[in-house]
C-alpha cells in the first residue's frame, strides 16, 4: 500500500502546504526551490481525498498510471502493438516510476507532464490536419510542467530542439512544412502563462544551495546514472551489470534502426545537461526522472525489434533479454518494498517513540527547522519541540545561548539531526551536548537520527589510576547509586595518556548483574562522543569523558556493577589493565536498582 511507509521530510512539506491558501502557497514558494503547481493541485486533491497519507500519496499513484498508459499510446503511435506491450511492461516495473508514483512530491506530476508533451508534440508533427485540442493539451501540459518542477524546463528544450530540427530536415528534402507557426504562437502562450514566476524561477536557480560532483564525467558517476535510469535506485550497481548490458545492447538496436528524433533527445539532451552540471550526485539523481520514458521507449523498442527479427538467433536473444531485463527490475522492486535501506526516514515511529518515553523535563531539539512540518503531522502535541540551527550560516554564539537556556531548564535533551552538513556543517550543536551533557542513546530512522542526552553535573570522583596500555583512567563520577528501571546512570571518566596514538578506541560503559554476564545495558562510544577520539589526545592532557546508560523500563530490581573499559575500532579488541589479557574491563561501582512497582 502507498501509506505502509511513513512520510519523510520532503513530504512534510507538501503535507503542510494543503492547510494553505493559494497565495500563501505561492509566498511559500517564493522562500523554497520549487515552483507552486505541484504544491496547488495536492490542495486542490486533498480537499476530496483528504490529508491521511494515501490520501497525500494517491495524486501521484494516479499520475503514474496515466504516465505508463501514455508511453503505451506513444509507442504504440510509432513503433506498433508488441513494442507497446513490452514498454508498457518496462514502464510498470520500472522502480523509479514505482518510487515517486508512492511520494507525495512533485515528481511524478513532473515526468507525466514530460510524456503528455512528448506525445502531444508527436502528434503536431505526425498529422496533416491537428485540431487546436492538440495545440491547447501541449501548452496545458507544458505550462503545468514548469510550474511543477524547474527540471521541466529541458523538456521543453527538447521538443523545441527535435521541432527545428525536423523543420531543417525537411526543408533540404522539400516535404511539407512543419506547422511552425503554430508552434511559435503556442510557445508565446507558454512564455506569458510563465512570466509571473520567471523571475522568481531564475533567482531561485542561480541561489540555488546545491552540493555538486566535482568531476561529473568519471565513469563511475557515468555507471550509476544508467543504473539508475535502467533499474531505479534500489539496486546496487555491482550486483546488475549483466542487465546494464544487455540493455544498452537493445538500445543500441533502437538507435541504429532510425534517424534522430524527439526520443533519442529525450533520452540524451537532460541526462547530459544534468550530469554535466554537476547535479548527477545521489541527492539531485532524481531530476532523471524525465528521461525515464525514452529509455524505457528505447530499450523496449530495441526488444520488439529483436523478438520481432527474422533471425532465429536474435529472437531467441530479445526473449533472453527480456527476461534477464525483469528479473533485475523485480529485484529491485523487492529492495523498495522489502529492503529498509530503501525505505524513506521514518518519522512516523520517530515521534511514536518520543511521544511514548516522553518525561516531565524532556524536550526536543530539531535541527532542521523545516523537519517541523513532518513531526507536527504526526505529532499529537504530547511532547515539546524547539527548532534549532534557524539561521543560515549558523549564528554559534546564539545556538550556544539557546542550548545553554535549555540546559537549565531540562532534564534530558533529545536532538533530531537531518541533513547535517547544511544545517549545522561543523557540527556545532551536537559537540556543546557532546561536551555539556551524557549521551545514552542514538538510535536511526532511516537517515534520521535521532540522540538522546541527559544533562547533569558530577562534582564528586573518586580516584582510580588504572593503566590499560598507554591509558590511564585517572578517576570517575557517578550521579547516583540508585536508581528507578527508565532512569539514565550518569558516568564521567577522566582519562589520560602516556604516549600520543595514531589508533582509534571507543570506550564501553557496561551496567551488569555479574561481571561474567552480558551488561543488561550499555553505552559504547569514542570519547566525548567523537569530539575528542584517542588519535587527537595530547601526552598528559586530562580527557573528561561523559557517558549515559539507560536503564531499561523493565529492568529487575537489585544489585547491579558498572564496569568500563576501551577497544580498538579496527578488531573490536579490548585492552587489558596493566598487561593482564584476562581483565579487559574496569570496576566503578555498584548500583542499585529499585522495584518499579
Amino acid at each position: 500500500m502507498i501509506d505502509s511507509q511513513s512520510l519523510w521530510y520532503d513530504e512534510g512539506n507538501s503535507a503542510r502546504m494543503t492547510t494553505r491558501s493559494f497565495s500563501e502557497i505561492a509566498q511559500a514558494s517564493r522562500n523554497d526551490v520549487h515552483p507552486p503547481g505541484y504544491y496547488v493541485v495536492l490542495n486542490l486533491w486533498s480537499r476530496y481525498l483528504g490529508t491521511t497519507e494515501f490520501g497525500l500519496r494517491s495524486i501521484s499513484a494516479l499520475l503514474g498510471v496515466v504516465c505508463v498508459c501514455l508511453i503505451g499510446v506513444i509507442v504504440r503511435k510509432m513503433y506498433g502493438d508488441l513494442a507497446a506491450i513490452i514498454c508498457f511492461v518496462l514502464a510498470s516495473l520500472h522502480p523509479a516510476l514505482v518510487y515517486y508514483s508512492q511520494e507525495a512530491r512533485m515528481y511524478s506530476l513532473c515526468v507525466t507532464m514530460s510524456v503528455a508533451c512528448v506525445y502531444f508534440y508527436i502528434r503536431i508533427i505526425s498529422e496533416a490536419r491537428i485540431k487546436s485540442l492538440v495545440y491547447s493539451g501541449y501548452v496545458i501540459c507544458s505550462v503545468i510542467g514548469l510550474y511543477t518542477h524547474y527540471v521541466f524546463a529541458l523538456i521543453t528544450f527538447v521538443v523545441n530542439f527535435a521541432f527545428l530540427l525536423r523543420m531543417f530536415i525537411n526543408r533540404i528534402r522539400n516535404n511539407v512544412h512543419v506547422p511552425v507557426k503554430a508552434w511559435f504562437i503556442s510557445h508565446i502562450i507558454i512564455f506569458l502563462c510563465y512570466l509571473p514566476w520567471l523571475s522568481i524561477g531564475v533567482n531561485h536557480l542561480i541561489s540555488w544551495p546545491a552540493t555538486k560532483a566535482l568531476d561529473p564525467w568519471t565513469i563511475w558517476n557515468i555507471l550509476t546514472t544508467w543504473k539508475w535510469l535502467v533499474l531505479g535506485q534500489t539496486v546496487l550497481l555491482d550486483d546488475v551489470y549483466i542487465g546494464l548490458v544487455c540493455y544498452l545492447f537493445t538500445v543500441f538496436i533502437f538507435v541504429k534502426s532510425r534517424k534522430v528524433d524527439v526520443i533519442e533527445l529525450w533520452f540524451l539532451v537532460p541526462v547530459l545537461i544534468i550530469l554535466g552540471s554537476g547535479l548527477g550526485t545521489e541527492a539531485f539523481e532524481k531530476f532523471f526522472i524525465i528521461s525515464v520514458p525514452a529509455v524505457v521507449i528505447a530499450g523496449g523498442v530495441g526488444l520488439a525489434i529483436m523478438v520481432n527479427s527474422h533471425s532465429y538467433v536474435f529472437k531467441v536473444l530479445g526473449l533472453i533479454f527480456c527476461v534477464i531485463v525483469i528479473s533485475y527490475k523485480y529485484l529491485s522492486l523487492v529492495n523498495l518494498y522489502f529492503n529498509d535501506k530503501y525505505s524513506r526516514d521514518d518519522y512516523r515511529t520517530l515521534v511514536y517513540d518520543l511521544e511514548a518515553l516522553n518525561r516531565d523535563k524532556d524536550v526536543v531539539i530539531v535541527n532542521a527547522p523545516n523537519q517541523m512540518e513532518v513531526i507536527n503531522y504526526y505529532d499529537k502535541g504530547m511532547v515539546e519541540f524547539v527548532p534549532v540551527a534557524n539561521s543560515r550560516p549558523l549564528e554559534t554564539t546564539n545556538e550556544i545561548r539557546r542550548l545553554e537556556m535549555l540546559a537549565d531548564k531540562y532534564t534530558r535533551i533529545k536532538a533530531v539531526y537531518w541533513g547535517d552538513e547544511q544545517t549545522d556543517a561543523s557540527g556545532v550543536i551536537e559537540t556543546w551536548l557532546n561536551s555539556n551533557a551524557f549521551k545514552y542513546s542514538e538510535t536511526w530512522y532511516g537517515q534520521v537520527r535521532l540522540i538522546e542526552f541527559y544533562v547533569d553535573d558530577i562534582s564528586d570522583f573518586e580516584y582510580l589510576g588504572v593503566k590499560m596500555d598507554n591509558f590511564i583512567l585517572d578517576s570517575y563520577g557517578l550521579n547516583s547509586k540508585e536508581f528507578n528501571p527508565g532512569e539514565v546512570v550518569v558516568v564521567s571518566l577522566n582519562w589520560y595518556t602516556v604516549d600520543i596514538t595514531s589508533d582509534m578506541y571507543k570506550v564501553f560503559v557496561h551496567v551488569s548483574s555479574s561481571s561474567n554476564l552480558p551488561p543488561v545495558a550499555q553505552h559504547d562510544s569514542y570519547p566525548m562522543g567523537g569530539v575528542m577520539p584517542t588519535s587527537s589526545w595530547s601526552a598528559g592532557e586530562m580527557v573528561l569523558d561523559r557517558h549515559g546508560v539507560y536503564l531499561p523500563i523493565d529492568l529487575q530490581s537489585g544489585e547491579y556493577e558498572v564496569y568500563t573499559g576501551m577497544y580498538s575500532d579496527d578488531d573490536g579488541k579490548r585492552l587489558s589493565i596493566d598487561g593482564k589479557s584476562e581483565d579487559e574491563k574496569i570496576l566503578l561501582s555498584k548500583i542499585y536498582v529499585r522495584s518499579n512497582d
